[in-house]
């Protein structure tokens, strides 16, 4: 995003912008000295927020959506471990992602996809593709790196031990069907706003 498109956003969401991207790179760097690989991921997402803002021409709401699920994985993972006491939070997290992603892939394939229902099926099938993906790599993540990617693990404050409440293959099934639910409302939303606006 050059100057010219940053000039159509308020400079309060500009400033915001800034201000979240060095919450990130603090938190990366917080995280170097307790948990090194945790912050590899808070970098890649870092990396991921930049290369969106700069790339692609989104509308402000719809970055600031995107920005609004990268720290509800941040809030809830390292400050408020809402993953780790509250185990219904990553489905939430499942169920309202696809309607953030889907909605930034509507727009970032605006040239390549000109027809607006070609859009709205290229990105579900994207973000669904890319959840299938991700599934594999958090178990083979949890193989061979030592995660806890898969599985949902509550912490009890009495003991402060980590109990898992939710087996690994059960928490995938989980995860891909709220991504599919999720998917579904984006469609069908889409679908009716592009057929009201013909």
């Amino acid at each position: 995003m050059n100057s010219k498109d940053e000039k159509r956003w308020p400079r309060y969401l500009v400033w915001l912008t800034y201000l979240i991207w060095a919450f990130f790179l603090f938190t990366a760097i917080y995280d170097l000295f307790g948990y090194s690989t945790r912050a590899l991921f808070w970098i890649l997402e870092l990396g991921i927020a930049m290369f969106i803002y700069y790339r692609f021409k989104l509308p402000a709401w719809a970055y600031m959506g995107v920005l609004a699920f990268l720290l509800a994985n941040l809030f809830g993972e390292v400050y408020l471990g809402f993953f780790y006491s509250l185990s219904y939070y990553d489905k939430i997290i499942h169920l309202l992602s696809p309607l953030i992603i889907c909605t930034m892939l509507y727009f970032m394939l605006e040239k390549k996809a000109p027809d607006k229902k070609t859009r709205v099926l290229l990105s579900v099938s994207i973000l669904l593709s890319f959840e299938l993906i991700w599934e594999i790599l958090e178990y083979f993540s949890d193989l061979y790196l030592g995660t806890f990617l898969t599985g949902v693990q509550l912490i009890m404050f009495e003991n402060s031990k980590s109990v898992q409440v939710m087996p690994s293959y059960q928490d995938t099934i989980y995860d891909m069907l709220f991504n599919l639910a999720g998917s579904l409302v984006f469609m069908i939303s889409a679908w009716m706003a592009v057929n009201r606006k013909k």
